[in-house]
Parts: C-alpha cells; sequence; structure tokens
C-alpha cells in the first residue's frame, strides 16, 4: 500500500508507464488490485488517488470509472476521510465531464455535482481550513456550467486567496489549475497561461 501511494506521488512526476498509471518497473497497478481487491483499507486510496490523477491530467471519463471502483467500496470507509476525497475529486470529475455532455446527461451530471458541493459545504462552514476550497472549487464549476462566469471567477479567486492565508499551497496550486482551465475554456489564453504558470 505504501508502494502504490509512493507511486502516485511518482505519477505526478512523470515517472510511471503513464501519466494516470502507478505502474513502474518495480510495481504491477493491475496486481495489486487483483491481489488485494477485497480488502477495501488496502484499495481505497488507490481508487481515489486514481481519481485524483485522472482529474488532473483531464481524463474525466477514465475519472469517473475509478470513481465507481471506489464507490463500491466507500460505505466501508464511513467517519474516515476517504469518502471525502472521493466527493471532492468525483465532483472534479464530473465537471470535467460535463463539456460536451448532451442535454439529458448534463442535467444529470449537474444534479451529482450539486448533491456533492452541498456536501462539503456543511464541511467547510465546520470546517473552513479543510474544505472551504474544495466547496469552491465546486461552487465554480456548477456556476460556470450555468453560465454564471462572474459568480464562477468570484469562487475561484476566493479559493486562490483563502488557500495563500493559509499557507495551504497545495490548494492553491490546485485552485490556480482550475482557474487557469477555465479561462482556457474560454479561449482567454493568456489569463489561462498565468494561472497555470502560477500553479506550476
Amino acid at each position: 500500500m505504501q508502494k502504490a501511494i509512493h507511486n502516485w506521488a511518482r505519477a505526478l512526476q512523470g515517472l510511471t508507464i503513464h501519466p494516470t498509471s502507478f505502474s513502474d518497473s518495480s510495481f504491477d497497478e493491475d496486481a495489486f488490485v487483483q491481489t488485494y481487491g477485497d480488502h477495501p483499507f488496502l484499495v481505497i486510496y488507490r481508487h481515489i488517488l486514481k481519481v485524483h490523477l485522472c482529474v488532473l491530467f483531464e481524463e474525466f471519463e477514465q475519472a469517473r470509472e475509478a470513481a465507481r471502483g471506489a464507490r463500491r467500496i466507500a460505505p466501508n470507509l464511513l467517519g474516515t476521510i476517504w469518502p471525502v476525497y472521493l466527493d471532492l475529486f468525483e465532483g472534479l470529475a464530473l465537471i470535467g465531464a460535463c463539456h460536451g455532455a448532451d442535454p439529458a446527461e448534463l442535467s444529470q451530471l449537474v444534479s451529482e455535482i450539486l448533491r456533492i458541493q452541498e456536501s462539503l459545504s456543511v464541511l467547510a462552514q465546520n470546517c473552513p481550513e479543510n474544505f472551504r476550497c474544495a466547496a469552491l472549487w465546486l461552487t465554480a464549476g456548477l456556476e460556470s456550467l450555468r453560465g454564471r462566469m462572474s459568480e464562477a471567477t468570484e469562487a475561484y479567486e476566493q479559493a486562490i486567496q483563502y488557500a495563500h492565508q493559509t499557507k495551504s499551497l497545495h490548494n492553491e496550486a490546485l485552485a490556480c489549475e482550475l482557474y487557469g482551465r477555465f479561462w482556457r475554456q474560454r479561449g482567454n489564453l493568456e489569463v489561462a497561461a498565468l494561472y497555470l504558470q502560477k500553479a506550476r
């Protein structure tokens, strides 16, 4: 399990066989899942961190598939942080999947994103240091999908500002990444490049 988590970090560095894979010369991801698939506390990390990788590399359908695998295990882990992380990363995957979805699917996706956003907002009210940025990211994504660009912009900027104020470097980086994508999707490549560089 430690090797799987270690290789999640290696994947982020481009040191695995593919950016969304945990496998390298010393670790076989498929063999790991086949061996430990019946042990939720061993494989949940892999499933959720796979969703995370796929969101970062914009492989949204693959992220949703990994999230479905995680959902089969998540009820065994109530009371831990992992179902919350799953909600966050799956919410970001669903936002990404909305682009190009047909109207019927889009309505279903938005309903699920809204459910997750409301759940994270409750957590953010009680512990903003851990959850405010996550709730703001989903708020921004929802507002963008609704065509409310001003509200989406405000939510992204609040997330960046709050992460900076609380010295949460990983949250600030992801907030900038998401905000950069937001501007790239709207064709403003100059602003997109600014925030993507800041994320790096």
